[in-house]
């Protein structure tokens, strides 16, 4: 089974590599080759090789063998947009991405910016690009201390430690948060936004109907979920909260009609991300019962 997934994935890739503009870089070890985990979660896999994108700078941006990737660095409400984070075209780009955000080798900014450039060298066009760059900058992770070299728990041989979730988004993760909304799920029945919302990060590979997102809470209920996988709901509630299906389709809108720069992309996705800081008790659309979730929410958009 793991064979016939790297292989269907290196299939996949190659039809994906097509020759793109030397002014978006380059990717100069393709085919991107991806496995599960042992055992497979399906949603988290590992490189097989090193994977490098060398942007149109000649600056590397590296994302080496065994790092383990999920599509975490990229906020959930906006895999709407493109599917999953290893779906089609963004899969590249993603997976650097990751890499970068769990390295923090390098300023965010820049890490943004090689995604945007990424994005592009992998075949996305401008409109797509443009609305996951203002995703990733509006509420992606972001450091200021750089390290020197990439932390060893991002890789698959060191996953005994923390996960990638507590490692990116520690600051946005309350005390008692996902316990609270845990209880909180499995007490009463959930909205259709609330189902969305902790459903969305199990369907990396394709787009979530609303009847997957019943059924898989229906079966998180029965079954519940690792520490791990209630780290990953809670942060997908907490985004979700954040950035509602509207407020994606309306930034899709705005990119559509004003196709704006990169610059004036970053100043409003600025004005978004501040915006939950000016609130002293956010009123929660998801999940009210659960009070904890308004500090996350607040940290959430605090750097």
């Amino acid at each position: 089974m793991k064979l016939f997934l790297a292989f269907a994935l290196t299939l996949c890739s190659n039809a994906l590599s097509a020759p793109t503009p030397a002014q978006w870089g380059s990717y100069p070890n393709r085919p991107l080759e991806l496995r599960d985990l042992v055992p497979p979660d399906g949603r988290r896999f590992s490189l097989i090789h090193d994977f490098n994108y060398v942007d149109q700078t000649g600056r590397l941006w590296a994302a080496p063998a065994d790092l383990i990737t999920d599509g975490a660095s990229i906020p959930m409400p906006f895999w709407s947009v493109i599917g999953g984070p290893f779906e089609g075209l963004y899969r590249e780009a993603a997976i650097v991405h990751d890499a970068g955000c769990c390295a923090k080798m390098q300023p965010w900014q820049d890490v943004d910016h090689m995604f945007y450039n990424a994005m592009r060298c992998s075949g996305v066009g401008w409109l797509q690009a443009k609305v996951m760059f203002y995703a990733v900058w509006a509420g992606g992770p972001r450091w200021t201390t750089a390290n020197p070299t990439m932390p060893r728990e991002c890789k698959i041989a060191q996953s005994a430690g923390p996960g990638f979730v507590s490692r990116l988004w520690q600051k946005s993760l309350a005390p008692n948060v996902t316990t609270k909304l845990l209880q909180e799920v499995g007490r009463r029945d959930l909205t259709l936004q609330e189902a969305r919302a902790v459903a969305r990060p199990f369907f990396t590979r394709g787009p979530m109907t609303d009847a997957q997102a019943t059924e898989f809470v229906m079966k998180l209920k029965k079954v519940g979920a690792k520490p791990e996988e209630q780290e990953l709901i809670a942060l997908s509630v907490i985004q979700s909260e954040r950035f509602s299906d509207e407020d994606v389709k309306g930034i899709e809108q705005w990119v559509e009609k004003e196709n704006p720069s990169l610059e004036t992309i970053e100043a409003r996705a600025e004005g978004t991300r501040k915006t939950g800081t000016e609130k002293k008790t956010p009123e929660l659309r998801l999940f009210p019962q659960v009070q904890e979730l308004q500090q996350s929410v607040k940290s959430f958009s605090i750097d």
